[in-house]
């Protein structure tokens, strides 16, 4: 076996392994999943009153529960204009950019 090492285009994480330290792949075998982590995009949903007091590219605050001392600065990239059921409430989803720094972590809330 021969060690190497992978570079990425882009400041990314690995968000999944197929490939174990010291196991042989198969040519063209997929060994590892890269997520970008220079900018990420959040999923949040809001009610249907609320998408007419936003509007794309209006500057938002993020905070996660799990990172007490934070808050990060954010953009609205897009807000759906189809309305989903949630719990008897009418939704929209809307997309927030944003760029984190090492606290955050894919998948947080």
């Amino acid at each position: 076996p021969v060690d190497a090492t992978v570079y990425a285009p882009h400041h990314s994480v690995v968000a999944d392994s197929a490939v174990m330290p010291r196991q042989t792949a198969n040519t063209n075998t997929p060994c590892a999943t890269l997520a970008q982590v220079d900018t990420l995009q959040l999923s949040i949903s809001i009610t249907e009153v609320e998408p007419d007091t936003i509007a794309a590219g209006d500057a938002v605050k993020i905070e996660f529960v799990s990172i007490s001392a934070a808050t990060y600065e954010g953009t609205i990239a897009a807000i759906s204009g189809i309305a989903s059921l949630s719990d008897n409430s009418t939704q929209y989803a809307v997309t927030i950019d944003f760029t984190p720094d090492a606290l955050v972590r894919l998948g947080m809330s």
